[in-house]
């Protein structure tokens, strides 16, 4: 089988997926246990260069923790993940959704 990807993106990209599932449907404690899933994935095995940097899905884990948080009714982390987007502007269009809920 002759993959366009290293094995640990695909990994990560499928907890991912599930992740943004459970946020969807509100299971807020799931999408939260995915995060985790794919925040650090630098515990596979022969990752290579390429692999190595592909593992780094903690950007994204982080603003989609901040997201499942803030769902989830922790509104006391809203100036920090404000914070967040201020110094991650590539975010602030991907999490529009979420301020749409806020608000």
């Amino acid at each position: 089988m002759d993959m366009q990807r290293p094995l640990v993106y695909y990994f990560g990209f499928s907890h991912l997926m599930r992740g943004s599932a459970y946020q969807k449907q509100q299971k807020y404690d799931d999408a939260r246990e995915r995060v985790y899933r794919y925040a650090e994935l630098g515990w596979m095995e022969d990752l290579g260069v390429e692999g190595e940097a592909i593992a780094e899905f903690r950007g994204l884990a982080r603003a989609n923790l901040y997201m499942v948080e803030i769902l989830s009714g922790q509104t006391g982390l809203l100036e920090e993940y404000f914070c967040f987007l201020e110094n991650n502007p590539e975010e602030l269009l991907p999490n529009m959704g979420l301020m749409s809920k806020i608000y």
